[in-house]
């Protein structure tokens, strides 16, 4: 069944160890705030009631404070209160980079993940019309597409359980060939089934699981370099 290809969020919780959901991964933001409208809203409203509930937890610790030990006016406190919640908030941000960079292979990976379902969608879709349409055309590459989304489900776990044991120890990654093995073996096996598939619709679909797979490769092959 085609649901079964699709990798959920508590999937990716399980085996990664994160926090996932649709906008955080372990408290960073999954996507770039300007990317797109849709997750620049979302952001934003978040924000500013973030930056909201900071100055209004500094305000009043920082009056309590100042007030006890000196005389200021209520201009400077604001002013003072203001600063302290905007340096609170920088260092948020500085937090949030820093992390990000470190998992930076992750947030590839949940993309390709994303774009992985996506392509489930899409031939999920691609299946009910042609049902409607008794069409010979996918009867005859229907069971190819599923493999290949099958193959690329089990890439992208591999992929995830190497990020994963790179993120706790990097040299543990020496200690699991196996999982490299998998995903040159699926690589090959989605080569193969892209060079075989003529229809131009099918093609196109396992060509953008091809591209996934590639990669998925690439970021294993990051996590092995010892320069990382």
């Amino acid at each position: 069944m085609l649901s079964e290809s699709i990798i959920t969020n508590d999937e990716v919780e399980r085996i990664t160890g994160l926090e996932i959901s649709p906008t955080y991964v372990s408290g960073v933001y999954r996507f770039k705030p300007f990317s797109s409208l849709s997750n620049f809203v979302p952001i934003l409203i978040n924000e500013l009631l973030l930056g909201g509930l900071v100055i209004i937890f500094v305000l009043p610790v920082v009056a309590i404070a100042l007030i006890r030990y000196t005389e200021i006016s209520s201009l400077y406190l604001l002013l003072i209160g203001i600063f302290i919640s905007i340096l609170i908030y920088s260092i948020r941000w500085i937090y949030m980079y820093f992390k990000k960079q470190e998992l930076r292979n992750t947030f590839t990976l949940l993309e390709q993940i994303d774009q992985h379902n996506k392509v489930v969608k899409s031939v999920e879709v691609i299946q009910q019309l042609s049902e409607v349409k008794s069409s010979e055309t996918w009867l005859q590459y229907s069971s190819n597409i599923m493999q290949c989304l099958n193959t690329n489900r089990e890439t992208l776990i591999c992929g995830l359980m190497m990020d994963k044991i790179a993120r706790n120890n990097k040299l543990s990654i020496l200690h699991r060939p196996d999982l490299l093995a998998t995903v040159e073996n699926n690589l090959e096996f989605i080569i193969s089934m892209s060079d075989r598939t003529q229809n131009d619709e099918y093609s196109y679909l396992i060509n953008q699981v091809l591209t996934i797979n590639l990669t998925v490769m690439e970021e294993m092959q990051n996590l092995k370099s010892p320069h990382l």
